[in-house]
């Protein structure tokens, strides 16, 4: 039974990456997200719900469409650092543009420079969501892998 549970939060993960990749999303969307959210208090997790209706825009909504199944089956909250994390790295604009809204996100003291503090947890927080991303796909490529493997080697006689 663990197993269907694991599998079942794989897919979910899976499909929350499929969705932020196959969303359009451009760093000033994630700019405007990041001030919504500073204007919510800065809350350092959210319910689906409420991230859907206080930080995503009605016309965001049209362009960036999550799945939230992730967070949904398990009762979870969507903590915002990772998720505005995620959404600022596949936003489509320039290095430059992403950074200014990482540094946006992560500079809590708003001094205009990050402390060493704030940059280690930006980095913990940025290789936690790119490293949960990666491993999800490369284990569901390998699964995949392995169960057609049998198909794709011809039996030998």
């Amino acid at each position: 039974m663990g197993n269907i549970a694991d599998a079942e939060l794989k897919t979910n993960s899976l499909m929350f990456s499929q969705s932020v990749e196959a969303s359009y999303i451009t760093s000033d969307m994630v700019c405007t997200m990041v001030n919504r959210w500073n204007s919510n208090g800065k809350p350092i997790f959210m319910g689906p719900k409420d991230f859907k209706e206080r930080i995503l825009t009605s016309d965001m909504d049209q362009e960036i469409k999550l799945n939230y199944m992730k967070w949904l089956t398990q009762g979870l909250d969507i903590d915002m650092f990772e998720m505005l994390s995620v959404l600022s790295l596949y936003a489509r604009s320039s290095i430059s543009a992403r950074f200014r809204v990482l540094f946006k996100i992560y500079c809590i003291e708003q001094e205009g420079t990050m402390t060493i503090d704030e940059f280690r947890f930006c980095m913990g927080k940025l290789a936690t969501s790119v490293g949960a991303t990666l491993t999800i796909k490369k284990t569901i490529l390998h699964e995949l892998i392995k169960i057609s493997e049998p198909r794709l080697v011809p039996e030998q006689q």
